[in-house]
């Protein structure tokens, strides 16, 4: 292989998974025309001050624990993020092989097809290791407390690290094959994709919640859970603790090995094949319809109300807008509530008011820069400057749309916590709808930033939906808000509750319902005044 080949297209595949670092950095050249940028390079820092980032936060967040005692409690954790990371790669990976559009410039190249898969692999890594750097955090604090060695720590955490990373890619490459396999076989390519990827997702979900609902006990000191060890994970344990037992020659010696043959597997099957899969997918794509305009408003609006359910057909869309939000909160939080699930049952129904504010707090994962409503205008393509020519109002399809969304966001969240709250936490009914009610309404508000957002980035030449969700600093903006609502929204939490408990429950509940229902009617009227009015 020519390795010069596969760093020049790893470049172009970071700048074709991150258009809007190549417009940041025209914009820059036009500021600064004396100096030079490079727009990769531009890419490449992000991903690593985010890599950093996550790395330093977990860093403080795992140093509480000790780890030398609850191998259990580290197998989990290792367990919980490496689904993370495999389902972020999933996405991430199939958006970069299958639904991108470069690779065909790629076949009358000079170029061999391992130097395309590998540069494509490369490229997409970015999409996904942050959400394995709070591994690395682990890993760290785990061997020092086991070893008190630095030399130690250090290699073993670097080794066990890649070791790790290459379990998870060959996952996430082994599943989108053999989607991709399913796909060649059939005409309906971009419907089966989608329900096999939410499919996919919803069963890394599933096994989060299973892990975190079973086989979890408080110990006496109430410290730290203990948790059974988890086959495979519980090797990275293993092998520092005693790495000729029996226990590391199941989990991690035989965890390498199998490694090792699904490598192969890619190597001789999947890499070699990949032109000819990607062609085979290619082939009868369907035609994009356009909207029509009908002589019955009625019928007007039941199919524009079918055109804005289908511009959500996309499994990357899907997944990032529904379950990616879900795993997050779960990955913060979960432990916390499946350990506590009867103090949460005995709770006075007088803390309705914190209750509305935790919802609130959590609408903001709801409604993010990557839900259906932070791109859901731009979804349109070429349908945007058409439905600007039809004779039908422009202001009442954008809000048609944005309903539409609003709907399709918020249902399944509230949908699953209410039975979580119900048949799982057994939280009293008073404290759930209040809770269900401020994420509703945090989610709206929220949402109608992230379209108003939407509208003025408006970006209708994108040919994956990833590109959508990095637009405008969009990665930092969910960030921002992820971290936000989870710093600031905790201190928040814990300062009301002290309040309702040395002042009046009650008053604090309905002062606090009082402020909050102002304070997202006061945005909403401000998003009515600079955006909603001012349409043609």
């Amino acid at each position: 292989m020519n390795y010069r080949n596969i760093w020049e297209m790893v470049k172009v595949n970071i700048l074709y998974s991150n258009p809007q670092a190549l417009t940041n950095v025209q914009k820059k050249r036009e500021k600064y025309p004396d100096k030079h940028f490079s727009a990769y390079k531009t890419v490449l820092g992000q991903q690593l001050f985010l890599v950093i980032l996550f790395l330093v936060i977990y860093l403080s967040l795992f140093l509480a624990v000790d780890y030398s005692q609850a191998s259990g409690y580290f197998s989990f954790q290792v367990a919980l993020f490496s689904i993370v990371a495999i389902v972020s790669g999933f996405t991430m990976l199939f958006a970069v092989f299958y639904e991108s559009d470069d690779t065909k410039l790629y076949l009358p190249l000079p170029v061999k097809e391992k130097e395309v898969y590998f540069a494509k692999l490369i490229s997409s890594q970015g999409g996904s290791l942050p959400f394995l750097m709070p591994v690395v955090s682990l890993f760290i604090i785990t061997y020092w407390q086991l070893t008190h060695s630095v030399l130690v720590t250090a290699a073993a955490t670097v080794i066990n690290f890649l070791l790790l990373l290459l379990a998870t890619n060959a996952i996430s490459i082994i599943l989108i094959y053999f989607i991709g396999q399913i796909l060649v076989k059939s005409s309906h390519k971009k419907m089966i994709s989608t329900v096999l990827m939410v499919i996919s997702t919803v069963a890394a979900v599933g096994t989060i919640f299973y892990l975190q609902f079973t086989g979890n006990s408080v110990n006496e000191s109430g410290s730290v859970s203990e948790m059974a060890d988890l086959p495979y994970f519980r090797g990275f344990y293993d092998v520092i603790k005693d790495p000729f037992s029996t226990a590391s020659l199941l989990n991690f010696w035989l965890g390498i090995g199998i490694t090792v043959l699904l490598l192969i597997f890619i190597w001789r099957t999947i890499i070699s094949n990949y032109f000819e899969q990607f062609l085979s997918m290619q082939a009868n794509q369907p035609v994009t319809r356009k909207i029509t305009k009908k002589t019955s408003d009625g019928s007007l609006r039941q199919t524009l109300l079918k055109h804005h359910l289908n511009t959500l057909k996309d499994a990357t869309l899907l997944v990032q807008s529904y379950l990616m939000p879900l795993i997050f909160i779960v990955a913060f939080i979960g432990p916390s509530l499946s350990s506590g699930s009867s103090f949460l049952a005995s709770l006075d129904q007088r803390f309705f008011g914190v209750a509305l504010l935790i919802g609130t707090i959590l609408g903001n994962f709801i409604a993010s820069p990557s839900s259906f409503l932070g791109v859901g205008i731009s979804l349109e393509k070429n349908n945007y400057t058409f439905i600007k020519t039809l004779p039908i109002s422009f202001k009442g399809f954008l809000r048609q749309k944005f309903y539409c969304l609003i709907l399709m966001q918020i249902s399944l969240p509230v949908l699953v916590y209410f039975i979580l709250g119900i048949f799982v936490l057994k939280v009293p009914i008073a404290l759930l709808l209040s809770f269900l009610a401020g994420m509703a309404l945090s989610s709206f508000v929220v949402g109608e930033l992230m379209y108003w957002r939407d509208y003025r980035i408006l970006t209708l030449n994108w040919q994956n939906v990833t590109q959508l969700f990095s637009r405008g600093s969009g990665q930092w903006l969910y960030l921002a808000m992820v971290f936000g609502s989870l710093i600031f929204g905790g201190l928040l939490v814990a300062l009301v509750v002290i309040a309702s408990l040395k002042t009046s429950i009650l008053g604090v509940g309905i002062g606090l319902t009082l402020l909050i229902l102002a304070a997202l009617g006061i945005v909403h009227y401000y998003i009515q005044q600079r955006f909603w009015k001012k349409i043609n």
